[in-house]
């Protein structure tokens, strides 16, 4: 490797080692993706020297051709990360204007968009989206999903439906788990209706809904009141032979005795242990703070007892509602005595 790179220009051993000669060196060693790789660790671990970006982009493309794509990983987001250095840099841009380094092949940009939304940099990696979508290198479904999961975390609903449109545009295939996360993003920022016409559209595309589309459906609905729609959602999902599960009861629970329907609520109950699910801290804790706040204190302090005997530990929310009740009865001593238990 050594006598190769002596043929053009300063070497390792020369002090005068400038950036823009690494780049050159590179294209050289492109045939070589190992060799590449160790000249530009050496280079970097000279005193004093800092690479361009220009030769973290050039041994990018190389690392991707010859298949070296850890390590290609490796190298994008070590420039990300260095991007601070770089003023007025576009990574996608500088990325783009080194592509003929290697033979055509578009996957480094897919790695590059990847990176930005693992450093969380969600901002930056929809624009890296829009640049690809001009430039037809698309990233990945995979890759797009976990920016709308990640835009869905941060409850940034908007955003992640602009992002799902933009794909669907683009020409990209939404799958399941896409559906998925814009769904119960949506519906648990309070946009059923487009919640449920996304629903109806992933059934229309043949593509089968799970238990993940089914409950944050059945959640919004009842985060605004719509409890037949929530109703609706379970009946369909249970026809269409998707067995719910605890959370799936648990918020129609909550729903029901958000609204003050503890008879269905008991309902839905029943049916879960019918089911042979077993109730949790939430379904306890929902219940109690139901009775609670109707002033039933004699039944909620009953499932408070009956949570403790099936060895569940009682949370803060539990015993907040408790005191709060208590209070409310003029029953101080009970309430100071929750308050401690629960400390």
């Amino acid at each position: 490797m050594r006598s190769f790179l002596q043929q053009d220009g300063p070497h390792l051993s020369d002090s005068a080692l400038a950036p823009i000669w690494v780049s050159k060196a590179l294209v050289k060693l492109k045939g070589d993706p190992k060799s590449a790789l160790k000249f530009f660790k050496e280079a970097g671990a000279r005193a004093g020297f800092r690479h361009a970006a220009e030769s973290y982009c050039v041994l990018a493309h190389i690392l991707f051709c010859g298949m070296f794509y850890l390590d290609a990983r490796s190298v994008i987001k070590e420039w990300i990360l260095l991007g601070r250095e770089f003023p007025g840099c576009d990574f996608f841009d500088m990325l783009w204007s080194t592509r003929n380094v290697c033979r055509p092949g578009f996957g480094v940009f897919d790695t590059l968009f990847s990176v930005l939304v693992d450093l969380g940099m969600l901002e930056e990696a929809r624009q890296c989206f829009w640049k690809m979508n001009k430039f037809r290198v698309l990233p990945k479904v995979r890759s797009c999903n976990e920016l709308l999961h990640r835009l869905s975390k941060s409850s940034k609903g908007g955003l992640a439906l602009s992002l799902f449109k933009d794909m669907v545009v683009a020409g990209l295939s939404p799958s399941v788990f896409t559906y998925n996360i814009v769904i119960g993003c949506l519906a648990r920022e309070g946009g059923i209706e487009t919640a449920r016409s996304l629903f109806e559209e992933m059934k229309a595309l043949g593509l089968r809904p799970d238990i993940v589309t089914y409950n944050p459906l059945i959640y919004g609905y009842g985060k605004v009141g719509m409890l037949t729609g929530a109703v609706t959602v379970f009946e369909e999902m249970k026809d269409a032979g998707c067995e719910p599960d605890v959370i799936t009861y648990n918020s129609l629970i909550n729903c029901f005795c958000k609204f003050e329907r503890i008879p269905q609520a008991f309902e839905y109950l029943h049916e879960m242990k019918q089911r042979g699910l077993q109730p949790n801290v939430v379904t306890y804790s929902t219940l109690i703070d139901a009775f609670c706040k109707a002033g039933m204190l004699l039944e909620a302090n009953k499932f408070f007892v009956d949570m403790i005997r099936v060895g569940l530990q009682p949370n803060e929310f539990t015993y907040t509602s408790l005191i709060d009740a208590n209070c409310k009865i003029g029953d101080l001593n009970e309430a100071f005595y929750l308050e401690s238990e629960m400390q």
